[in-house]
């Protein structure tokens, strides 16, 4: 005679217990027989010390090919309760027994999933120009990698719900990409043709394109593998060499999806660079054309996706304020660690404004976070004489009461810059840079907002950015470097 439970045709359920509860128990044994019993040995050690023991007969419930199959209840339980049980089995000439299980009683996890997408704003508020204005990509090459592959993920899984929060900063940097004509300089790079490349140029492409996970994103592709060891050899790059490193640090960046085949995006149309990674090497300019037209197609479809998912049910769009983690600086920049006594500060309040965008988005902001500002953020007072803060009471879908939600009011109209600047002659040179960019920016439109609810967001996650080459290089990027030839 053979016996067993915790299989997935014989499970206990629910598999946890809450003080209260009972556990059905379903037991199979082999081979079906005539006159078998088949018993559960119950131990219970309270809290208190107190122990007790039961036995609790199984009742066949049919027999199915070559088993027969029982179902016990046991308990119920009282909270801190361990339960250890065991099952047993007879037949006319033998005994069998499955091993013992053990397990404690408590309450049950309620787990909430919170995404939390963000990406600080990049944008080098001093250019005017919106080619080359990013000087980093990660807005961009995350999108492609993360941003669009998460949502897709959780879309094939539709019973799966959570909340993905969408901080206004990455919102607008999207939309910079995809409606303002915004670039960064690597997508320009990217873009301009290998034999027109400087050698500053050149220098760049070599420090930079390698700027990705060796393990998962160089090693297994051959052809970006031996570009990376050529460069760590310190060989020269052929134009051809360079144009397939613009080509592979660009698809490397994709999601796995688009790299294995086609995906169909919101708008209808497939995205894939799977004929450039099939291809391998030898690239030429309608390939990187044709491979940066296909990241403009999943720049353009990862907002949709989300709003898809929010109308459907399955996840629950939330936001942040889009000037939080420095409205202690624009409210005050004196506010800001002084690493030199005797520095000084330029005085004054820019402006604030939010990003408008297309969700029914909630915002997420308690009196913890409200807490962590400086008291003088709340006392101020734009010179129009509007609070910059309004708090309204926030009620639960439930309908109860819950707390007071703040956040800064946008002016009517465009708010001017309140740092004279004068002032940023008395800082130090990269101080005044960076106000002279600040008071430059036109911030973007406001954010709409339909509801507030209380929740705390934390970040759920940092992205680790890793150099591109180990910290004692063989040799530096201008020996790999070759003269563009006509």
């Amino acid at each position: 005679m053979r016996i067993w439970h915790l299989t997935p045709e014989t499970p206990r359920t629910p598999p946890h217990l809450s003080a209260g509860e009972q556990a059905t128990l379903r037991i199979a044994t082999y081979p079906i027989e005539a006159g078998q019993t088949v018993w559960v040995e119950v131990q219970v050690f309270s809290a208190t010390g107190k122990e007790r023991h039961e036995r609790v007969e199984a009742h066949w419930q049919r027999n199915e090919e070559s088993n027969s199959y029982w179902e016990a209840v046991i308990g119920p339980f009282a909270d801190a309760d361990r339960v250890l049980y065991s099952v047993h089995g007879r037949t006319q000439t033998e005994d069998a027994s499955a091993p013992p299980v053990e397990f404690v009683v408590g309450p049950k996890i309620h787990l909430a999933l919170l995404w939390h997408m963000h990406q600080p704003l990049y944008r080098d508020l001093s250019r005017p120009d919106p080619q080359g204005v990013y000087p980093v990509p990660w807005v961009r090459l995350h999108a492609l990698r993360d941003y669009y592959s998460m949502a897709a993920l959780v879309k094939e899984f539709p019973d799966v719900h959570l909340t993905i929060n969408l901080v206004p900063a990455l919102l607008w940097q999207i939309e910079d990409y995809t409606e303002r004509g915004a670039t960064d300089t690597t997508l320009e790079l990217t873009r301009k043709p290998a034999e027109t490349l400087s050698t500053d140029e050149q220098e760049t492409l070599l420090s930079t394109f390698f700027a990705a996970d060796w393990h998962h994103q160089i090693y297994p592709h051959p052809r970006y593998h031996a570009l990376f060891e050529q460069r760590a050899r310190g060989d020269a790059f052929s134009v051809q060499d360079l144009r397939d490193l613009q080509m592979w640090f660009n698809l490397a960046w994709f999601g796995l999806e688009f790299r294995a085949g086609e995906v169909l995006v919101p708008d209808g149309s497939t995205a894939s660079v799977k004929r450039f990674v099939d291809k391998g090497e030898g690239f030429t300019e309608t390939d990187i054309a044709a491979m940066v037209a296909e990241q403009y197609k999943i720049l353009r479809n990862t907002l949709p996706l989300y709003r898809q998912l929010q109308e459907s049910g399955q996840v629950e769009v939330s936001t942040t304020p889009f000037y939080h983690p420095i409205l202690p600086l624009i409210c005050d920049t004196n506010l800001a660690t002084l690493d030199k006594k005797g520095r000084r500060y330029p005085s004054g309040l820019p402006g604030l404004r939010m990003p408008k965008h297309r969700f029914d988005v909630r915002l997420i902001i308690t009196p913890s976070i409200l807490d962590s500002l400086p008291k003088a953020c709340g006392q101020r007072r734009v010179q129009s004489g509007k609070p910059w803060f309004r708090c309204l009471p926030v009620t639960a879908s439930s309908g109860s009461p819950a707390t007071k939600a703040c956040w800064p009011v946008p002016a009517a109209g465009a708010i001017k810059p309140r740092i004279p600047m004068s002032s940023v002659k008395r800082t130090a040179p990269k101080t005044k840079q960076a106000m002279r960019r600040l008071v430059s920016f036109s911030a973007p439109p406001t954010l709409r907002m339909r509801s507030a609810f209380s929740m705390r967001v934390t970040p759920m996650s940092k992205w680790r950015r890793r150099s591109s080459f180990p910290e004692s290089r063989p040799v530096s990027p201008r020996r790999c470097m070759t003269r563009p030839t006509a």
